[in-house]
């Protein structure tokens, strides 16, 4: 019979497994074990072990049990599962045998069950590690076979399933007590207990096991809690968690829920704070970036699974809100949030921990000043997050709401956005609801406050008002306790039954007041939030767009000066990405305000609250506000139109009924409608129209009779947008659809439009001829679009606008009224301002021509090269017009022809009769100078002169002088402003006319009237912008403007200087030049010159050119004929560059002493 062992050194082995396992076979009976017979020894070690689990004592079993574990890897997987179930078998049998005799007095048997524990310990541990090994190469093959990052298999699920069980034979291993009756020494038993908990952190540290399976790592878990609630591993436990946290980015997470099930299940936390100390401290070099992440990630996750666990030692880690390292700022923030929710949720945790929760609140709004941006980021999402909970915090949202209204003001757009959602969360959960409802409209609640205060006054008079002490009137009537006397109104001089109702007033006047004190500072954040819609970052743009929504929810009044600003964001630029998001968020912003009803409502009622909805839209707006919004209508129709076509049946943005009933209010007589309505009712119908004509030529009846009828006529207003509306009623592209058409049906069919007999254009004439005294302003702009009009809808325009000039000049010249003092100016006014608009519509109108010609030519020569190349083809007995249309001329001849017209004919020609007014105006352009005219004949006769000299280059030539005078001479900014964009409008019609005459335009950059200023920024930068103009060196002038004092002007050249610096280098090709003309400009103050150039240098972001302006500017410095103030700028501006150069930084440093 074989000799039992029980001198076994666990020492000894384990150190030569861990050195070379092959030294464990190769001394002990190797030779009597056949690789051949792999099998045969296994079913003998299986019977000898099955019944008698304590022959592992044997030498021969043992070593031969070793050798299938060293050939384990080598072996068919059926026999693997073999070895594994004979180990496993083993252990588990060596557990119960030591679990039912460890606990007897006769310790006889200690040594005997110590040698199977740790031979069989050993050879599990040597079967976890080869598992380990194994599930590795699974893995692997898993994660590269699989197209996600995972997928499980067959194997990876067997795999986790052989682990679990092994680490469930170890579970049971750990849960003997007393083991210290076998290990007598603390070494022995930290040497036994280390076989299991090694292999335990090893499957730890790989994220696909701790990660793919929950049960397997709870069950590691599991291990890892016995050895440390049974056997005192707290110090070796610490140690190697420590380890583990620092070096795995996967376990943070991991580990805290480790602490979690030591602390809900054993009840332990020493190993907690053990750690907790441990990390607190540490301190953490500067440049790692690993370290801090981690352990932030840990502290976090410890806050969410045991909170109050992470309170108990929450001093420890609040000391790395000191520290450097802002990422674990930023983890300690999250954790403060994550324990203060949780203390708060019941009413009995508030009471208790009412210091702690206000200790932590402080600890979050402090960081909410942190220098780093992502400290104050996670201050704002975590006072947005507790704003979540139930309970309101009243007496904190003050300084909250303080703090979200500042933080919008913040330099980083990150923090500006969480600010924003703070903002949105405090509106959303406000605590002022128990009165009067959600609204929070400030003039209600100071009405309602002022009704409490003049309650009050009744009852206490004013001036003891404030000697009422609320406090006192809580006071037991039955207190004998002597008072001294006074000032005090006391319970014995006010009426007792009025003590309960003074109280109440005083209570709901505190309440009004909190009310108002926050609505104020959301006004306030409202009106940052309307400067953020001009942000680089398209989540901000959104996150604002949705706070307008939310506060026009809840009744806020400036939330509509949001909604209304964010329109103009429909003209959004940047990737086709981003501008399509805003502008699709946007669309879906005015759909929940105006395009949509609440759903208890009928169809028509619904269409009526949508058009009054929409038609409110155009009260008090302006004319930026009026053309967004048009686009932004029209964009909702293009998204209807493609809906349509994808066959989507959900409800249209704008459904015919709500058209209906546009029309319908535009359409109502009497004093039902007001003037407001029926305007705005037909400015979005103009609006709809210009996606969808057909909305136009529906209401064509109805625009006769109410735009163009006597309503029109005492509403100037209205007939102007009815005549834009009628303008839509043919679509801008319409050659291109008759085009189309063509193609489809193989002839010709132009838009139809209107005879000149026809009664839309005699009203339109009507309107036209209208007397009106010189006051009546609103007939220029009435008159203007009704000849837009007749041009746009009338088959002969030209026809018209004669008849109806000669007809005015022979009112103005033969047929005066000598009742009216003033008929003679209005009057001729109106000439001018219809002759200088009918030249420019009809130069418009020759370009149509020019363009319909060049499409018929392009559509004749296509059709005779198919039927050139047909096999079958006939003739055609059709006449195309299109071959018709200038016989065999070209379209270079047809083109020089109207070019010939305009120039020569329009106001030169002998049978024109536009002929007849060209030296008229030129000579009243002189008589304006002299001073002789009104004011109103000064304003007419300089825009009937500029639009003339559009129109020809000779009489533009032969008359600028006339209007640069008037730029220079004339203290009226009207006529100023207009010549201005007179110059502008020249400059496009004939470059080579302005070259040598754009210091005239820059001159009015500096103009004493801010609205000059304006329109001269805004028309240089649309020149040159254009490439119209050329980019010279009065580009300073531009520059100054960056500081005007007028807001407006300053963002204008802002926004100059951003676009230009998109162009191809131009703001580098300038630079030089704006520099030392700013330099040697003595009016340029110095605090000026660097805030100019702080925005400036920014822009050229190329490093060559960075370096070259660097080299120029150096060599400004190192110059000896420098003075002073020129050393200061250039050294100044040198320094705003990054250019990286040591030698100029040394240059610099070095003082003045090139100057001196």
């Amino acid at each position: 019979m074989d000799s039992i062992d029980i001198d076994f050194n666990l020492a000894e082995v384990l150190t030569d497994y861990q050195t070379d396992p092959s030294q464990l076979i190769e001394h002990r009976y190797a030779s009597e074990v056949n690789l051949t017979r792999i099998r045969d020894v296994l079913n003998e070690l299986t019977d000898r072990l099955t019944v008698s689990p304590e022959a592992i004592n044997n030498e021969k079993v043992f070593d031969r049990t070793m050798y299938l574990l060293y050939s384990y890897h080598d072996t068919p997987a059926k026999d693997q599962e073999r070895i594994l179930d004979l180990v496993l078998s083993s252990v588990k049998a060596q557990t119960r045998l030591v679990g039912q005799s460890i606990n007897s007095e006769d310790g006889s048997n200690h040594s005997y069950l110590k040698a199977g524990l740790s031979r069989n310990g050993f050879l599990l541990h040597w079967l976890l590690m080869n598992l380990e090994r194994a599930t590795s190469n699974v893995f692997k093959t898993a994660v590269r076979a699989g197209s996600t990052y995972f997928k499980k298999t067959p194997a990876t699920t067997a795999t986790i399933e052989t682990i679990r069980t092994a680490l469930e034979t170890i579970c049971n291993v750990l849960s003997i007590k007393n083991l210290s009756r076998l290990y007598n020494t603390t070494s022995e038993r930290d040497l036994f207990l280390s076989l299991f908990l090694k292999p335990v952190y090893v499957f730890m540290e790989s994220e696909i096991i701790m990660r793919t399976s929950t049960s397997l790592k709870m069950e590691l878990f599991e291990c890892i809690a016995l050895a440390v609630k049974n056997h005192q591993q707290q110090a070796n436990v610490l140690t190697s968690l420590l380890q583990l946290l620092i070096y795995f980015d996967h376990l943070p997470e991991n580990l805290a829920e480790l602490l979690k099930l030591l602390y809900d299940k054993y009840n332990n936390s020493f190993l907690t704070e053990e750690m907790l100390k441990d990390i607190s401290a540490r301190d953490f070099n500067a440049n790692d970036a690993k370290g801090p992440k981690l352990v932030s990630n840990f502290i976090i996750k410890l806050s969410q699974v045991s909170p109050r666990l992470l309170l108990k030692q929450f001093s420890l880690v609040s000391k790395f809100l000191d520290g450097e390292s802002f990422t674990l700022r930023c983890g300690i923030i999250e954790a403060t949030a994550n324990v203060l929710m949780d203390i708060s949720r019941t009413e009995e945790d508030l009471e208790r921990h009412s210091t702690q929760i206000q200790s932590l609140f402080d600890l979050i709004e402090e960081r909410v000043m942190d220098v780093n941006p992502y400290c104050r980021y996670r201050a704002y999402q975590s006072l947005a997050t507790i704003t979540e909970l139930d309970f309101k915090f009243t007496k904190r949202r003050p300084n909250m709401t303080k703090l979200a209204v500042q933080g919008l003001k913040d330099k980083t757009s990150m923090v500006r956005r969480r600010a924003i959602l703070l903002v949105s969360r405090l509106i959303s959960t406000h605590p002022f609801d128990l009165l009067h409802g959600d609204q929070l409209g400030l003039k209600e609640w100071i009405k309602r406050r002022d009704l409490v205060q003049s309650q009050l006054d009744e009852i206490i008079p004013p001036e003891l008002n404030g000697q009422v002490d609320v406090d006192m009137l809580d006071a037991e009537e039955d207190e004998d306790e002597e008072q001294e006397p006074q000032d005090v109104v006391t319970n014995t001089e006010i009426e007792g039954e009025k003590l309960v109702n003074i109280k109440r007033l005083k209570l709901t006047l505190k309440y009004y007041n909190e009310a108002i004190t926050f609505i104020e500072r959301v006004h306030e954040g409202i009106g940052y939030a309307q400067q953020l819609l001009n942000s680089k970052n398209k989540s901000e743009i959104i996150d604002s767009m949705n706070l307008f929504v939310l506060a026009d929810a809840y009744g806020i009044e400036v939330a509509r000066q949001g909604v209304r600003s964010m329109i103009h964001l429909v003209w959004a630029k940047g990737n086709n990405d981003e501008a399509q998001a805003i502008q699709s968020h946007l669309i879906a912003c005015y759909k929940g305000l105006f395009f949509e009803a609440p759903s208890n409502l009928t169809e028509a009622e619904a269409n009526t609250m949508i058009a009054k909805s929409l038609i409110s839209l155009t009260y008090g707006a302006t004319l930026a506000e009026i053309t967004s919004l048009e686009r932004l209508l029209c964009l909702a129709m293009l998204q209807q139109q493609q809906q349509s076509s994808a066959a989507d049946f959900s409800r249209p943005l704008i459904s015919s009924g709500v058209i209906h009933m546009l029309w319908r209010i535009y359409g109502t007589q009497g004093k039902d409608i007001s003037r407001s309505q029926r305007r705005g009712a037909i400015i979005i119908l103009g609006m709809l129209a210009r996606a969808d004509h057909e909305i136009a030529v529906a209401g064509i009846d109805t625009i006769v009779k109410i735009g163009l009828g006597e309503l029109g006529r005492h509403d100037l207003t209205l007939a102007k947008y009815t005549c834009i509306t009628l303008q839509r009623s043919v679509p801008e592209n319409e050659w291109s659809d008759a085009a189309k058409l063509r193609e489809k049906s193989g002839f010709v069919s132009n838009p139809k439009k209107f005879s000149s007999s026809h009664e839309v254009i005699q009203k339109l004439s009507g309107l036209i001829m209208m007397n009106c005294s010189s006051n009546t302003i609103e007939w220029f702009g009435v008159a203007e679009q009704a000849i837009n009009a007749v041009y746009d809808i009338c088959d002969s325009p030209d026809e018209v606008m004669s008849s109806l000039l000669r007809f005015k000049m022979s009112h103005v010249f033969f047929n005066r009224d000598p009742e009216i003092e003033d008929n003679g100016d209005a009057a001729l006014s109106q000439l001018l301002f219809i002759v200088g608009h009918v030249a420019l519509k009809t130069i418009v109108y020759l370009e149509k021509c020019e363009l319909q010609f060049k499409k018929n030519k392009q559509e004749s020569e296509k059709s005779k090269a198919a039927e050139k190349n047909s096999k079958n083809s006939k003739a055609n007995d059709q006449d195309h017009d299109m071959e018709l249309i200038g016989g065999g001329t070209s379209e270079d001849d047809f083109t020089e022809a109207v070019a010939y017209i305009r120039e020569r004919e329009m106001l030169y020609g002998e049978n024109s009769l536009l002929a007849k007014f060209g030296p008229m105006v030129a000579a009243l352009g002189l008589d304006i100078l002299d001073g002789h005219r009104s004011n109103v004949i000064n304003i007419a006769g300089m825009l009937c002169l500029a639009k003339f000299m559009c129109v020809s280059s000779k009489y533009c030539e032969d008359n600028l002088p006339i209007l640069m005078t008037m730029l220079d001479r004339f203290d009226d900014p009207v006529i100023r402003s207009n010549a201005v964009l007179a110059l502008g409008d020249i400059a496009v019609s004939f470059n080579h006319i302005m070259d040598d005459n754009t210091d005239f335009l820059y001159k009015r950059l500096h103009d004493q009237t801010p609205m000059v200023q304006r329109t001269c920024l805004m028309t240089l930068t649309f020149l040159i912008l254009a490439g119209q103009v050329k980019v010279k060196e009065q580009l300073s002038e531009m520059a100054k403007c960056l500081e005007d004092p007028d807001k407006r002007i300053a963002d204008l050249a802002k926004m100059f200087f951003l676009e230009l610096s998109t162009k191809d280098n131009a703001i580098y090709n300038s630079f030089i030049d704006i520099f030392s003309t700013l330099c040697a400009d003595e009016n340029v103050e110095s605090a000026e010159f660097k805030s100019i150039f702080r925005f400036l240098a920014p822009l050229v972001d190329k490093e060559r050119y960075i370096k070259q302006l660097s080299e120029k500017l150096h060599a400004r410095l190192i110059r000896t004929d420098i003075d002073k103030r020129t050393w200061d700028y250039t050294a100044f501006v040198l320094n705003l560059l990054p250019h990286k150069n040591e030698e100029y930084a040394k240059v610099i440093a070095d003082g003045y002493k090139n100057v001196e």
